[in-house]
């Protein structure tokens, strides 16, 4: 089963970059890398298990109640990691709160 996530993985990086299925897997391109080759010395099946999570199925549940495709969820994670509590727009301080919460980017 291992390799089935790792060629969801690799398809997903061929589709959209590493750059983009690091900032979905909430990992580094590095570690991407490093799982694509064979070579992570890290917990792979951490990075698994969160790969099956976001592209097991089509689409993510949010815990703000919305389904969402896994690249709008890391657009939307990194959006509001990236404002925070700088925003002070209430919407976001509340997106920033739910996607900290969120189960999904946890391994």
């Amino acid at each position: 089963m291992t390799g089935a996530w790792v060629e969801v993985l690799r398809a997903r990086v061929a589709k959209k970059g590493a750059r983009q299925a690091a900032i979905e897997v909430g990992y580094s391109q590095a570690v991407i890398s490093q799982v694509l080759g064979g070579k992570y010395t890290g917990n792979l099946d951490a990075v698994l298990r969160r790969i099956e999570r976001l592209y097991g199925n089509e689409e993510v549940a949010c815990p703000d109640g919305e389904a969402t495709t896994p690249e709008a969820c890391a657009i939307k994670r990194e959006r509001a990691g990236r404002m925070g509590l700088k925003a002070g727009n209430p919407d976001t301080l509340r997106q920033n709160s739910t996607c900290l919460k969120c189960d999904l980017r946890r391994a």
